[in-house]
């Protein structure tokens, strides 16, 4: 029984903090980083595989193809 009521007095009091704290505003946006590695893949099969997505991800990014 004390533990219900602890329960639900916390209950009420976090809805009225939120009452009262107003609407939420958005967070600004976070930019991100994506990195893709493929260990042993050789870029020519992906080209001549047609690979739509992997295009589109080297053509808006960096694309590195050797170590030399």
């Amino acid at each position: 029984m004390q533990r219900t009521i602890g329960r639900l007095g916390l209950a009420a009091a976090l809805l009225a903090g939120m009452a009262v704290s107003g609407p939420a505003t958005a967070a600004a946006p976070v930019k991100k980083l994506l990195v893709v590695g493929m260990d042993g893949l050789n870029w020519d099969n992906v080209v001549a595989a047609a690979a739509p997505n992997l295009d589109a991800l080297a053509a808006q990014g960096l694309l590195a193809t050797g170590t030399g």
